[in-house]
């Protein structure tokens, strides 16, 4: 296991009902679930397409590693993993390459698409035809690459305007047709506009926090 396997952890509690924001980030988390009276359950989260409401249980305790964008885990290896060693973080770590193998074909199509202005040059940056990387990102991901490109530039102009940047000049440096198609494309992945953007801290933490883009 490395950091190309695991960018980040986070824990997640309920002593009442709750509901919980997740955005899109390019990434599934592996996630130990527990739940007073049952046993450790092993999930792996959605790809999420779109910014989700999540509801937490009372007493529910979530501990979740984020993988690699782009990692697809093996639902069939996942569900054979004894029960012993689902609560054993460290072998769950140990077995990723197992559970979520690797696709270095795929982490290069992703690394082309989150820094070209359009598909097409994606797939020149990656030295493919255009229909060759649409059909490996679609097969392998479940996604399109415009999902994945849009979903990078939405992050990184998130993340400019975090930095201080006005939106007019996140907007240009994103690729954006102008403003309102930065607020536009904020409001479709991230929920927020550039002004609630910049005084939300929860949602700010979530745009900061390591993910695809």
């Amino acid at each position: 296991m490395s950091a190309r396997d695991v960018i980040g952890s986070w824990v997640a509690s309920a002593d009442a009902p709750r509901d919980a924001l997740v955005l899109p980030d390019g990434c599934v988390d592996l996630i130990l679930a527990r739940r007073p009276g049952t046993a450790p359950e092993l999930r792996v989260s959605a790809l999420m397409d779109a910014p989700t409401r999540v509801r937490l249980s009372p007493g529910e305790r979530l501990a979740g590693f984020r993988l690699a964008p782009g990692r697809r885990v093996d639902v069939g290896v996942l569900s054979a993993v004894p029960p012993a060693d689902a609560e054993d973080a460290a072998a769950i770590l140990d077995r990723l390459p197992e559970i979520a193998p690797r696709s270095p074909r795929l982490e290069e199509a992703l690394a082309c698409l989150a820094e070209a202005r359009d598909v097409a040059g994606a797939a020149a940056r990656a030295g493919v035809a255009p229909r060759t990387l649409q059909r490996l990102v679609r097969a392998e991901t479940g996604r399109s690459p415009d999902f994945w490109r849009r979903l990078a530039r939405a992050r990184r102009a998130g993340r400019a305007l975090l930095a201080g940047t006005s939106p007019a000049e996140a907007a240009f440096a994103a690729g954006y047709a102008d403003q309102a198609h930065l607020t536009r494309e904020l409001s479709r992945w991230l929920g927020t506009t550039p002004g609630r953007l910049v005084r939300d801290e929860t949602v700010a933490g979530m745009v900061l926090a390591t993910g695809y883009g």
